[in-house]
């Protein structure tokens, strides 16, 4: 299809895809074009964070892979997906994504045991790592927000993070409650509260 050979021809990007279930990035999954897209802009996510990653054939990516990266090492949350069709084929698969900046760690409390086999103190441990962004809830000016700088954010990750208000989740070695977990698009949502920083 003359369609598809098109979308082929621009497509010079290979990503990698990130898979919740290994913790691990597998090396050039597919091969397609990453776009700047302004319609998805939201009120509380930035233009530039904003692609569209599209990729020719009848199948896309597969569900498997939450998460793409680049070749220049940027991230993108995959967050939902539309399909061009012609002659009841699919010939062109478009992915909207969000830019990812950071590595979020899950934390659980753990107890430990002593030698003598009673239980001792909790300890937070690392259960999963995931690409994840911030949504910043400021007034401030968008050229002033510069990483994580706010007590009160919005995290955003992949959906099949089996995140909870029970766990903590640590960014730059900076540590956050999480208040609430709710499900946005195709992407899991939290609302943190900075709890105190890494030594």
């Amino acid at each position: 299809m003359k369609l598809k050979q098109a979308i082929q021809h621009f497509a010079h990007t290979s990503v990698d895809g990130w898979n919740q279930a290994t913790g691990e990035w597998s090396l050039d999954i597919a091969k397609g074009n990453i776009l700047t897209f302004d319609r998805f802009i939201t009120e509380r996510t930035f233009g530039q964070k904003k692609r569209i990653f599209q990729m020719a054939g009848e199948t896309g990516l597969s569900a498997t892979y939450e998460a793409i990266r680049d070749p220049a090492g940027n991230v993108y949350l995959v967050t939902a997906k539309n399909v061009d069709i012609a002659q009841d084929t699919v010939y062109n698969n478009i992915y909207l994504v969000q830019r990812a900046d950071y590595t979020g760690e899950m934390l659980s409390m753990v107890t430990g045991t002593a030698a003598s086999g009673t239980p001792m103190g909790n300890t937070p441990t690392v259960v999963a790592t995931f690409p994840m962004d911030f949504d910043k809830l400021t007034s401030a000016n968008s050229g002033e927000f510069d990483g994580v700088i706010y007590s009160g954010m919005i995290g955003v990750l992949p959906a099949s993070v089996p995140i909870t208000t029970d766990h903590e989740i640590r960014v730059d070695g900076i540590t956050y409650d999480v208040l609430e977990v709710f499900l946005t698009i195709n992407l899991k949502g939290i609302r943190i509260n900075k709890r105190s920083a890494a030594a």
